[in-house]
């Protein structure tokens, strides 16, 4: 029995009736009397349909295809990975407007007119970064004459799932604006009303819940898709070459000690945090190398439950892959506007305010980890898996305090706070630009080893 054996029974829905299904979907997106709710019932209805493609895909009928075929679904597996990347973003683009909505009902209660104009701003500024990522996403690739059926159903299903979080944005930008004042009011208006109320605004707050619980079962299916290895009747569509991996089993678990002993080193910087980044990209593909011998593809059923575990637990990993390689990209951004402010000899205190808050932000991230115990059942590839992943989120995590440390705003006492008004900028130049280089390695680190993540859950 293979670690990821999926049972060969009849799929839940017969490919024509999927078929159907995404041509009601795609309907539904382009209808003009589209509506948040109707995208959150679309998300969901995405799921169960690619749930449906995995099923469709796993039958014995579906193993057999042309060499060209295969390399169609390969790269629209490919592609796969960037709706993985839009599908986890929008769902913490998602968790945050709905935390924004609760503190703007809070501001409400209140009547504090100027936090809730900063709330509004944020909650705009988020929607409109949100829609850049939707922009991202690759065109439409035309539909090739060898495309076989379950080829273009994935590809009919990407493009739709895109086009929903594209509409998603577009619905959330119109439901809170600020109005806009002629120069006069400007000047005559302190206070600018605020065109929401509390009603409004809870219900807003479950629209964007729903959102994000679509946004995040359906990144859950994405990768739970592709976990499972269709059955090898003939060739399979990710059938892995057996051939011997390029490190023994023993090798690998002496790397994860050398990692795991350069990791809680106090003398750590963040130009060797990258490097182990690099070094975990070539264990994880090493491990996905072990996991396809032969001799690795039969354990007891307690074994394959606690590795069906480590999975699961892996999803939380791949969560994390992903939102640090986006910190890495803000803090990148906000360095560059910082050497811009320097060079400019303008104020940078805003924008050093901006780096600690989005490294406060990312340190949040690790409290929600949890710990798994080892098992003395456990078998060796469970128990590797398990230390990469410790290590993963420990490296990362240290990331974090060590970027805390780059840049930090000069404690004033009560005083100098009165009689000065620039706070003085503890960094130059020169210290900049080299923090951003850091900052962009750790941030090719991190993109290449969640890439790793997904594509080792695919083979």
């Amino acid at each position: 029995m293979a670690f990821h054996q999926r049972s060969v029974s009849l799929p839940s829905r017969p490919l024509s009736k999927v078929e159907e299904e995404l041509h009601s979907v795609e309907a539904c997106i382009s209808s003009p009397s589209l509506t948040i709710e109707a995208i959150s019932d679309g998300l969901r209805g995405l799921g169960d349909i690619y749930c449906s493609i995995e099923e469709i895909m796993c039958l014995p009928s579906n193993q057999v295809c042309s060499p060209q075929q295969r390399k169609l679904l390969d790269g629209e597996m490919e592609c796969s990975l960037e709706l993985l990347d839009m599908c986890n973003t929008m769902s913490e683009v998602f968790t945050e407007l709905k935390a924004i909505i609760q503190d703007l009902q809070v501001s409400l209660r209140k009547g504090d007119d100027a936090v809730l104009q900063a709330k509004i701003q944020s909650y705009i500024r988020l929607v409109k970064k949100a829609k850049k990522h939707s922009k991202k996403t690759l065109k439409k690739v035309v539909s090739n004459k060898e495309d076989c059926r379950i080829v273009k159903l994935l590809r009919e299903a990407r493009e739709i799932t895109t086009s929903l979080f594209e509409s998603s944005t577009h619905f959330l930008s119109k439901q809170i604006a600020m109005p806009k004042l002629s120069l006069i009011s400007k000047a005559f208006q302190k206070k600018i009303p605020v065109i929401c109320n509390e009603e409004q605004l809870q219900v807003l707050e479950c629209c964007i819940g729903d959102l994000e619980a679509g946004a995040g079962l359906l990144f859950r299916r994405l990768v739970q898709s592709r976990k499972y290895r269709p059955l090898a009747t003939g060739m399979a569509f990710h059938q892995r070459s057996i051939s011997l991996p390029s490190r023994p089993l023993s090798k690998v678990e002496d790397e994860l000690h050398s990692l795991e002993a350069c990791v809680s080193s106090p003398s750590m910087t963040i130009e060797m945090i990258s490097d182990v980044l690099r070094r975990l990209d070539d264990i994880y593909n090493s491990i996905e190398e072990i996991m396809c011998l032969p001799s690795n593809q039969i354990c007891s059923s307690q074994q394959r439950k606690l590795l069906d575990g480590e999975m699961e637990c892996s999803l939380e990993l791949l969560d994390i892959c992903n939102a640090m390689s986006e910190v890495f990209t803000e803090l990148k951004a906000v360095i560059q506007d910082l050497q811009v402010s320097l060079r400019k000899g303008d104020n940078a205190v805003a924008k050093i305010h901006s780096y600690i808050r989005l490294v406060k932000k990312a340190k949040k991230h690790f409290k929600k980890t949890v710990k798994v115990a080892s098992d003395k059942e456990d078998c060796k590839i469970v128990k590797l898996l398990s230390k990469a992943r410790e290590i993963t989120t420990s490296l990362l995590e240290s990331t974090m305090h060590l970027l805390s440390k780059q840049i930090q705003m000069p404690k004033l006492s009560l005083i100098s706070k009165a009689f000065q008004k620039k706070n003085p900028v503890i960094c130059n130049e020169e210290q900049l630009q080299v923090l951003e280089c850091c900052i962009g390695d750790l941030e090719a680190g991190a993109g290449l080893l969640f890439r790793r993540l997904v594509q080792s859950r695919s083979n």
